[in-house]
């Protein structure tokens, strides 16, 4: 099993080195096919005032748009040439729907996704939303990568454990990770139901030995700190080069709503993360 097309979401030339560094490298490890994509957004004016705008105003946010998307393509093709990779680049119009929707659509003809974590300190619509529009849309696994950059990825990989459904898809989404890392540990935190459970740590640590994956257990507790923390702690002490975990939580009509682990880990993640819902 392996990684066969994988697309890179890449918004905005500045800040796209780290997205495609991970993409490049996963993409490498799986001799896949890959897909460089940027949206261009819809130009943005409120109803009442649109009448009021001169023509240059709309003109001059259409060339922002194509200049955005040019240097985008330049990064990615800087990327991807010169490699032994295939890879191909589309620049498409957000045209009513959001970009994170938009996205999805070329997701659906990927076996994975790569973007990047959300910088609370730049704003852009090119981000807003996206990443966890993927992540709750359940189609396919995405690997999200930390703003700050990264320096190694997938060698030494942590998998947060908690028995749920979301912890095994994103566990069996990510075999051609594992099956690739120098180790892998199966992190659990407070979980109840010892050994003997049917979706104990132990009991996947069996199912991941009979795909040629030795994976470790290591059981924290967390003493009143949120398990967000505690999770990024121990990527830290032990390190964690990249991260496995369900995502968990639900969209209510336009707003993200996610659990207390997924929310911690999506704000101050330090190392990749492969994320299923």
């Amino acid at each position: 099993m392996a990684y066969k097309t994988i697309l890179v979401y890449v918004d905005e030339a500045e800040r796209c080195a780290p997205v495609l560094k991970a993409a490049k490298l996963l993409a490498t490890r799986n001799k896949a096919h890959v897909i460089g994509l940027h949206v261009i957004p819809d130009i943005q004016v409120y109803s009442a005032a649109e009448a009021q705008l001169p023509v240059e105003v709309f003109e001059i946010q259409r060339r922002h748009n194509t200049e955005v998307a040019a240097k985008a393509e330049a990064e990615f093709m800087d990327t991807f040439s010169g490699s032994s990779l295939s890879f191909e680049w589309r620049a498409v119009e957000e045209k009513g729907i959001t970009i994170g929707d938009r996205v999805m659509e070329h997701a659906l003809v990927a076996d994975a996704v790569v973007a990047g974590q959300i910088d609370p300190d730049v704003a852009s619509r090119r981000r807003v939303g996206t990443p966890e529009k993927l992540l709750l849309s359940g189609r396919r696994p995405m690997l999200l990568v930390p703003y700050i950059g990264f320096e190694t990825m997938g060698t030494r990989v942590g998998i947060a454990w908690n028995g749920s459904a979301e912890a095994s898809r994103a566990v069996f989404d990510a075999l051609p990770i594992l099956k690739k890392a120098k180790s892998v540990a199966l992190i659990t935190v407070d979980m109840e139901g010892g050994a003997d459970a049917p979706a104990s740590a132990e009991a996947m640590a069996q199912s991941l030995e009979r795909h040629g994956i030795a994976a470790g257990v290591h059981h924290s507790v967390s003493a009143g700190v949120d398990i967000g923390s505690v999770l990024l702690s121990r990527l830290a002490d032990d390190g964690i080069d990249l991260l496995v975990m369900g995502g968990y939580g639900h969209s209510r009509l336009r707003e993200f709503v996610f659990g207390g682990a997924t929310r911690s880990i999506l704000q101050q993640m330090t190392v990749p993360v492969l994320m299923s819902h």
